[in-house]
């Protein structure tokens, strides 16, 4: 409204009428899953139901995807109580209603405002609404990332036993206790912790908050990442009881040395039988950084399967433009004159994402109602996707737009209601929510109508042009940039409202599996940081072994031993334990892609091009880093070596 007082002024809306401004709210002073501009009066309702402005609600149980019901308890008053209430009314208007099928059974519950978000994933929620599975999610990554962190730690520090033990021998001797050992050992580790805290401060906020808000978990679910002082006293305590939890082994076993034994190795601290305290935790570790490449590996595949399988249905080249309210021939003959265009069809939805309808088909009216996915098209949407009519014929392009009299059916659809075959069934007619009756004109060769996640399933496409809310347009293969463009003001001519919303399909289908892709993004980082981390632990366990091995290794250079026999000797106790890693990574990494693989029901096999590439990346990784360490050592004039022992 401007500078305009807004009280008392009109708003129009689309489809509904005249509004009056009867109140202006003040800004929400934080999140809320009731995300809106305007209010408008539950008493305006009677009388849009009455001139069929709106879908009968106020007295239609059926529609229960448009209303939402709050509950303020009398204080004193549990929820509890309510419970023999809902289900009455559950058995009185609605449990002997005639629903969808997918909607059977259904019925009523409270649920509080505090378990709204986080909270479980429902359909059809009210605004924004963080998932609690997000934050599971979310939390066992950083998890898995901290514990790889401990057992890292814990790893370098034993490795450095060795150099401490004189120290820890003479502070023994000179009279220092075993607890202030301890506790000096401790604090050393919660210091770490705390100048690590510093460095990821720094991390966090110059490329991790950036990177997550660009993310679409973060924008769908509102999660802003704001540091507040909370946070920081918060932070500060989880760092100093990471630090403790890091310091523990290495204080215990250290501050335990025996002083007339500080010069032997550490490395004989048993943890399970035949296996020591240091070669347990590189197990370990490898073995999370194999399972989380291999399984990243799959997902990998998985998705760019599920991108560039052939769906029977000819999305490339292809644009679509959101009508918002727009005619779709006035849009559409404006569209069609720039010279990149070369067909356009009109449809209610997006096939291949998530978009559909569904409606209750009968083929008799005493048979129980099925479920059946359908889109609103137009005649031209089976030509410019390129499908396939095996028998019948397509909607006419001069079909009437009021009184939808016929549907096309895919062939899953005429064998799931038994029709005979696709010339048998054309011309058959069958009912639609009780009250259309529609005649098939003709049936499509399946194609894969919605993501790999589904198994294909019957399909109709219905004539019913007030349900078009898409436009599908085919390029001839131009700049599909320029042209875009193009469509982008003259939108601005035909709808000065609303903003233009054009994509590209490639657009659609990179979105249509975002979670996915954004999944992938967060394991590689996740596997990225423990693999790194296992390349540090091997690091300091090889540094270790040649430090404390140097006379020998000096020894057997002078009586000639060569460098692979060298490297050979350094390593072969961490290709050991690398190939331990493998033979458990390997059935761990399997069951859990096959639970990620269970999600599709196209999916790909998980076979040695799923499980070599991870392994190959680990075990040159190890080698370059075992290698590099003996080399060191190797290349070292054994006369200083000697001589230094």
């Amino acid at each position: 409204f401007g500078a305009k007082e807004p009280m008392g002024e009109t708003v129009k809306l689309r489809g509904l009428g005249d509004f009056v401004v009867t109140g202006v709210l003040s800004p929400k002073p934080g999140k809320t899953h009731m995300d809106f501009d305007l209010l408008a009066s539950l008493t305006s309702l009677p009388v849009l139901e009455q001139n069929g402005d709106v879908s009968l609600t106020t007295s239609n149980w059926k529609n229960y995807y448009s209303n939402y019901s709050y509950v303020r308890l009398r204080e004193g008053h549990s929820p509890d109580e309510l419970g023999s209430l809902l289900a009455s009314i559950q058995s009185r208007f609605y449990g002997q209603l005639e629903l969808e099928s997918r909607d059977k059974g259904y019925g009523f519950e409270l649920q509080p405002l505090s378990e709204i978000s986080p909270g479980r994933m429902l359909s059809q929620s009210l605004g924004r609404a963080l998932p609690e599975v997000v934050l599971y999610f979310l939390g066992a990554v950083g998890l898995l990332g901290m514990v790889a962190a401990l057992l890292n730690y814990t790893n370098l520090t034993l490795a450095r036993s060795l150099a401490r033990a004189k120290e820890i021998g003479l502070r023994k001797v000179v009279g220092a206790g075993r607890m202030q050992l301890f506790v000096q050992l401790m604090s050393e580790s919660v210091l770490t912790a705390m100048l690590a805290l510093v460095l990821a401060f720094v991390i966090l906020q110059s490329f991790l908050v950036p990177g997550f808000k660009s993310l679409q978990i973060a924008e769908l679910s509102d999660i802003t990442l704001e540091f507040t002082p909370l946070f920081a006293l918060l932070f500060v305590g989880f760092t100093a009881v990471v630090g403790l939890a890091a310091g523990l082994v290495p204080a215990v076993v250290m501050s335990g040395f025996r002083p007339v034994a500080v010069l032997k190795d550490i490395s004989k601290v048993r943890v399970f039988s035949g296996l020591t305290l240091r070669k347990t935790l590189l197990v370990v570790q490898f073995t999370l950084s194999l399972v989380l490449l291999i399984v990243l590996t799959v997902m990998v595949r998985q998705v760019r399967h599920a991108v560039s399988m052939d769906y029977g249905f000819n999305w490339r080249n292809t644009m679509t433009v959101r009508l918002q309210g727009q005619d779709a021939s006035r849009v559409a003959q404006q569209f069609g004159q720039h010279p990149n265009v070369e067909s356009i069809a009109a449809m209610s939805h997006h096939p291949l994402t998530w978009e559909d309808g569904s409606s209750d088909v009968r083929i008799n009216r005493a048979d129980d109602a099925i479920g059946v996915r359908e889109y609103s098209v137009d005649a031209n949407f089976v030509d410019l996707f390129g499908l396939t009519l095996v028998a019948g014929t397509n909607f006419h392009k001069d079909l009437p737009r009021s009184n939808e009299k016929l549907v096309l059916v895919n062939e899953r659809f005429v064998q799931k209601f038994r029709l005979g075959t696709p010339q048998e069934a054309t011309g058959r007619s069958f009912l639609i929510e009780d009250s259309t009756e529609v005649r098939i004109a003709g049936v499509m060769k399946d194609f894969f109508y919605k993501p790999a996640t589904y198994e294909l399933g019957p399909l109709m496409l219905r004539f019913t042009a007030g349900d078009w809310n898409v436009l599908a347009i085919k390029l001839r293969g131009g700049d599909a940039r320029e042209t875009s463009s193009h469509f982008e003001a003259l939108w601005k001519k035909l709808d000065p409202f609303h903003p233009y919303n054009g994509r590209t399909y490639e657009d659609i289908m990179d979105e249509t599996y975002d979670m996915y892709t954004e999944t992938i993004t967060l394991i590689g980082f996740l596997a990225g940081l423990a693999f790194a981390i296992s390349l540090l632990g091997l690091l300091g366990i090889v540094t270790f072994q040649v430090e404390s091995r140097i006379k020998e290794i000096g020894i057997r250079k002078v009586l000639g031993a060569g460098v692979g026999n060298l490297v050979l000797l350094l390593g072969r106790r961490e290709l050991y334990l690398l190939l331990i890693a493998t033979v458990l990574a390997v059935p761990a990494s399997i069951f859990l892609a096959t639970l990620f693989l269970e999600s599709f029901a196209h999916r790909v096999t998980i076979g040695v091009s799923s499980i070599l590439p991870g392994i190959l990346v680990v075990y040159l990784c190890a080698f370059v880093t075992i290698g590099w360490q003996a080399l060191r050592a190797i290349i070292s004039n054994p006369v200083e070596a000697l001589r230094y022992e």
